[in-house]
């Protein structure tokens, strides 16, 4: 009885969410989207004052941070003030994962477990609510809305999401493809799918999208129908990768930046390809980082997530850089713009026939238990369709670790790409003091 009782209840939770948060958000993101720079801030600095506090109160990371450096929420009075709170780095979040969870009693029970792709072999985990969700997801509408997405729309997801199947159904409008399936021997299969299911849009990373498109030129083959738009993002955007996509699919195409941290959100307008900030989402600074011994191009990206009082993410830089665009834009929002989003390279795998795998893609899907015993990794291609994963252990693993991680591997590659592993102290390094995920020898 009891277990009725939480599904039903779970079941009301989640049409709350999906109904009465996600259509507040939604008309905030619609009526506020014209709101000058000014007004902007002075609401960011209302949302700011309220998260400082709760921080300090609920979050053991931050009451102890601030007694560190001398502060008191009280003592921030300014946004120069606010930039005297330490930079939050990826570090930081996996050896403080504990302390940053919040110990608000409520605010606790609603926290959610996630797990983002890392960038250096390793994911970040940390903790999400439904909040920060229905939020994401409002404002990732509001975002698609530009090229005409609605939340009727049908959509083919081209990501890194990992599926058994080369193509599976994941809403009644939503279907999957499985970016380690793009391959000669399955594009028979995936065009027969578009051409008979017609999805308004495709929803894919540049490189798996680039992949797809040149197997069908490669093999001569064009839809017979044309999508409404392409919604690309989570990977730099090439140019060339623009005009090949809205030449070949005779569509718009919409780029945005996000991150499942929450802290931060932009998309194109309807006028430029430069990104606007959403404010509503989170707070944004954009800084030289003067520390580094390194010709940065561009300024480091700072977010303060708004939204997420499970785990907040305050002054939080995770390794990408932008240019800041000083003009307004002519569409009138008074939004941040920014261009030219630097760390978010795709790099390729080659499967033994030769074909690309792409590295975002693959690597996506590889995260949470798979990592059991796993400190650190890296992998070095030197012919197709061999790969080492180089690994750092952890003092709990086990040879029977490294057999699960390789054996997930080579099922997500859909055994395209065997996988070796090997161990070291520590991962390759570049002649800067870097680590590459993906180093190429071939």
């Amino acid at each position: 009885m009891s277990q009725l009782i939480d599904k039903i209840s779970s079941i009301i939770k989640n049409r709350y969410y999906q109904t009465v948060v996600y259509k507040r958000y939604s008309k905030f993101a619609i009526e506020s989207q014209y709101w000058s720079k000014d007004k902007w801030l002075d609401w960011q600095w209302m949302q700011i004052k309220e998260l400082l506090e709760y921080a300090y109160q609920w979050v053991p990371y931050y009451s102890n941070l601030f007694k560190d450096i001398g502060l008191t929420p009280q003592d921030i009075i300014s946004w120069d003030r606010f930039r005297e709170i330490p930079i939050l780095s990826k570090k930081i979040v996996r050896q403080n994962e504990k302390q940053l969870l919040t110990t608000h009693p409520g605010e606790r029970k609603k926290a959610i477990a996630f797990s983002s792709s890392g960038s250096t072999g390793l994911p970040l985990r940390f903790y999400t609510n439904r909040e920060q969700q229905i939020v994401t997801s409002a404002f990732m509408d509001f975002q698609w809305s530009r090229i005409g997405y609605t939340r009727n729309s049908s959509r083919v997801v081209i990501r890194g999401l990992y599926s058994p199947k080369l193509i599976s159904k994941m809403s009644p409008r939503d279907w999957n493809i499985s970016v380690c399936g793009l391959s000669d021997e399955n594009l028979p299969e995936i065009t027969s799918f578009l051409n008979k299911t017609k999805p308004d849009y495709l929803h894919a990373f540049p490189s798996s999208l680039w992949t797809l498109t040149n197997l069908m030129n490669k093999h001569s083959i064009t839809l017979n129908y044309k999508p409404k738009g392409l919604l690309i993002g989570s990977e730099k955007y090439p140019n060339e990768y623009r005009t090949l996509f809205e030449g070949f699919y005779e569509c718009k195409s919409y780029s945005w930046l996000g991150l499942a941290e929450g802290t931060i959100l932009a998309g194109e307008c309807e006028n430029t390809d430069d990104l606007h900030v959403i404010p509503a989402y989170s707070y944004v600074e954009l800084e030289k980082n003067s520390e580094s011994k390194e010709i940065l191009n561009g300024d480091m990206i700072i977010g303060t997530s708004l939204h997420n009082r499970a785990f907040p993410f305050i002054r939080y830089y995770c390794g990408d850089l932008a240019i800041p665009v000083e003009s307004d834009c002519v569409c009138g929002r008074g939004y941040q713009i920014i261009k030219n989003v630097v760390g978010r390279d795709s790099d390729y795998f080659i499967a033994f026939d030769g074909s690309e795998i792409s590295l975002t893609a693959l690597y996506s899907a590889i995260h949470g238990n798979i990592f059991h015993g796993i400190t650190e990794c890296q992998f070095v291609q030197n012919e197709p369709g061999k790969v080492d994963v180089i690994i750092v252990k952890e003092k709990n693993y086990t040879e029977k670790d490294g057999q699960h991680f390789v054996l997930e591997l080579n099922k997500r590659s859909d055994n395209r790409l065997h996988f070796t592993i090997i161990a070291r102290d520590e991962l390759i390094k570049t002649t800067t003091g870097k680590v590459k995920l993906l180093i190429k020898e071939m």
